[in-house]
């Protein structure tokens, strides 16, 4: 009985819950206002006497649908109409459907999560049934006409055919028929993940075994680094003996021929006796055909002029047999294959004729003095029968000048070089600097001589620092030349960055749905006069540029913002700086302009634009620091669903924001600026300055967060996101 007893409370708090929900919901009704000569309807809170949505739908000659179609779960359904067509929406403004109903019915069934609608369709205006939550067609609008009566507690739907008919069916069968859609629903949403799972796995595998040297390094690092570890009951001086250059040298040749043989292995499934091939046009000059195939490039196979023409006849039915392969330009190519010939009993070789080698590429184990590591090949040259090998060879490069190892005093450095094809063609040039291409279109290249050219990079100018540049060719073929690498040295003076402020504050906004701000506006002036009233004799020179409240519309400050990703160069610091309203919108959110509404969050500066161009200042190498005072900051630190990690991860951004992504930031009176605004400001006025008087990364962090936290009594806590480091921004005064 006291279990029973139980239940009945917990059955009664329930239902006074449900109960409370449907009140709340009921306190917001559609409501009409005269606009610009028409009447326009929307959804209005009677309780706080505010709009949810401002009239802007047509009265659609639908009188029901200015009232509720129902409650379904304490949440009241509408349906309004643009267009002449109808959307239905809840009483939160949520938008539930597209406009593209010309009706919706007041049917009883809302309580059961179900609104009859109708549209047009193939066979004319037809009726069909529509489940809330979740949103699907339970039976498409291809009815004629669907009725519905009260059968002494059990309601039942008469559903007509165009063509002549009636089926009926219950409440009991639209929740079956529901359930059956979402289980298939289910299903398909899960053989979808595990075939995207599968895919991407497939894809990850291909991708490793497109290159040796990253097949290599995923196989011999994790085994250096374990073999390098000091065991646990190995005496220091046994360890010493054991870990040396040598040992080490010949511990990882071990493990490469290992990977060797285990990529050869792992790659047979590329069954070349299987693959596409394509027969080219015979040289009869030399007896040879070219054979071409995505998977192996170009095959030049021996076949004598005799035997040609059956050969080129009976080429599709060949039997491609014995495939062996070998390592070459860091990739898996085919050594050698036997074409059968079953009609006339002639096999003929295919062989690769190249010098086999490896990439090098570093490993870089913890807290060993040993990082680079060298993978290297003795493997044989492999035989060829090709009589026209010449003609297909790769393009070479020759870096002419400077020599690697050479010093480099400015950014603008000319590299000479040559390239040589089989053919005599120009061969397309592509050109790395530490690992990134350059765009050769923006560089200026002209020729020197009839053998060589050049090309003048922009390099980096950071003192000590080497740079590595690699240059390779591909001929008309398509077939890419072995990469030449030269390494240079900065020696020059140390070139200093400018500096860009980038300030937006809004304070005095237009719409009624934004509560006005008192010191937003003066945030961002304030925050500017800071930085430059402190030490700027590290940069080259000071760049500002404040937008607050008048000048502050959507528009003009997505445009600047833009206009600022152009202006900036390599190694230049930028800061940027935002106070105002932040605004969510589900999964997104949007810093509010003077011109925004907030019941329209997008009329804001979403958040995810100011993320992209953060990311092109980044790519820009440029130095990147953004301080965000909003509402909600914390969503621009997290993306969409991983609010918890740090979307950046990656060097070159540094983002202070007020508050989480949950949180409101509020402002101070006594100091007439935002909380966290202000402990920036005194952060930068030589409240937080290391034992140098130098203001860094973290003497910000430390000061912002322990000072806003307190301030606030911890209802504001500001996240930091840095993932370079302790980084100097500028001295004090």
């Amino acid at each position: 009985m006291k279990k029973l007893h139980i239940i009945r409370i917990m059955a009664l708090l329930i239902a006074s819950l449900f109960i409370a929900e449907t009140v709340k919901a009921q306190e917001v009704v559609s409501k009409s206002e005269y606009v610009n000569g028409q009447t326009l309807w929307g959804l209005y809170n009677q309780r706080t006497n505010k709009w949810i949505l401002k009239p802007q739908f047509e009265s659609g000659g639908n009188y029901y649908t200015h009232f509720p179609i129902g409650y379904y779960q304490g949440v009241a359904y509408f349906g309004f109409c643009k267009n002449k067509l109808f959307a239905i929406y809840d009483s939160n403004g949520k938008q539930i459907t597209e406009h593209e109903f010309t009706w919706v019915y007041q049917y009883p069934i809302i309580d059961l999560g179900f609104i009859v609608v109708q549209k047009t369709t193939s066979a004319g205006r037809g009726f069909g049934i529509l489940s809330i939550s979740p949103l699907m067609e339970v039976l498409p609008c291809l009815y004629k006409d669907i009725s519905y009566f009260n059968n002494f507690g059990t309601r039942e739907l008469t559903l007509s055919f165009w063509r002549g008919g009636i089926k009926k069916i219950e409440d009991r069968d639209l929740i079956e028929i529901r359930d059956k859609l979402i289980k298939e629903k289910e299903e398909n949403d899960k053989k979808t993940s595990q075939a995207k799972i599968a895919a991407e796995k497939r894809a990850k595998k291909e991708k490793e075994l497109a290159s040796f040297t990253t097949y290599a390094k995923n196989f011999v690092e994790p085994k250096i680094n374990e073999w390098q570890l000091k065991g646990e009951f190995e005496k220091l001086a046994d360890y010493r003996n054991r870990v040396t250059g040598p040992n080490r040298s010949a511990m990882i040749d071990s493990l490469t021929r290992v990977a060797e043989s285990n990529f050869i292995k792992e790659n047979a499934d590329l069954h070349p006796e299987m693959a596409t091939m394509i027969l080219g046009k015979y040289d009869s000059e030399n007896e040879v055909f070219a054979i071409s195939s995505a998977k192996f490039g170009t095959l030049l196979i021996d076949v004598p002029i005799d035997k040609a023409p059956s050969f080129k006849q009976n080429f599709s039915s060949l039997e491609r047999k014995q495939p062996t392969f070998v390592i070459n330009s860091d990739t898996l190519m085919l050594a050698s294959m036997i074409f059968a010939d079953k009609f006339s009993s002639n096999e003929y070789h295919y062989s690769n004729k190249k010098v086999l080698s490896y990439k090098q590429y570093e490993i870089d184990p913890d807290n060993f003095e040993f990082n680079v590591v060298n993978v290297s090949t003795n493997a044989p040259t492999v035989s060829s029968t090709t009589t026209n090998a010449t003609t297909y060879k790769k393009p070479v490069v020759k870096i002419i000048s400077p020599s690697t190892g050479s010093n480099y005093t400015t950014e603008d450095v000319i590299i000479r070089y040559q390239v040589t094809t089989s053919d005599g063609s120009k061969a397309m040039l592509r050109i790395w600097v530490n690992g990134e291409e350059v765009d050769i279109a923006n560089q200026t290249a002209k020729g020197i001589s009839k053998n060589y050219e050049e090309v003048q990079l922009k390099l980096p100018t950071s003192a000590g620092k080497a740079c590595n540049i690699m240059l390779s060719a591909i001929d008309n073929n398509g077939t890419p030349s072995e990469n030449k690498t030269i390494r240079l040295l900065y020696t020059g003076a140390v070139q200093k960055p400018d500096l860009y402020l980038f300030a937006v504050g809004v304070s005095d906004y237009a719409s009624e749905s934004l509560t006005k701000l008192s010191y937003a506006s003066k945030d961002a002036q304030d925050f500017i006069s800071a930085i430059k009233n402190s030490d700027l004799s590290m940069y080259k020179g000071v760049k500002a540029e404040l937008i607050n409240d008048a000048n502050a519309k959507k528009a003009f400050v997505e445009k600047q913002l833009a206009n600022l990703t152009n202006k900036v160069s390599q190694d230049d610091v930028v800061m940027l700086f935002f106070s105002g309203h932040g605004v969510r919108d589900g999964e997104d959110a949007y810093f509010m302009t003077i011109d925004s509404d907030g019941n329209e969050p997008y009329t804001g500066v979403d958040f995810n634009l100011i993320r992209k161009n953060l990311v092109k200042l980044k790519d820009k190498k440029c130095r990147v620091i953004i301080f965000m005072d909003a509402c909600h900051s914390g969503v621009l630190y997290g993306g969409k669903g991983a609010r918890k990690e740090i979307t950046f991860a990656e060097h070159d951004i540094i983002g202070f924001y007020s508050s989480t992504a949950s949180q409101e930031s509020t402002e101070m009176k006594d100091v007439e600026n935002g909380v966290f605004t202000r402990a920036v400001i005194d952060a930068l006025k030589g409240k937080a300055v290391n034992s140098e008087k130098q203001v860094t990364t973290n003497s910000l962090q430390t000061f912002i967060s322990n000072e806003v936290i307190a301030k606030t009594k911890g209802a504001q806590n500001p996240i930091v996101e840095n993932k370079i480091g302790d980084i100097i921004l500028f001295k004090t005064k």
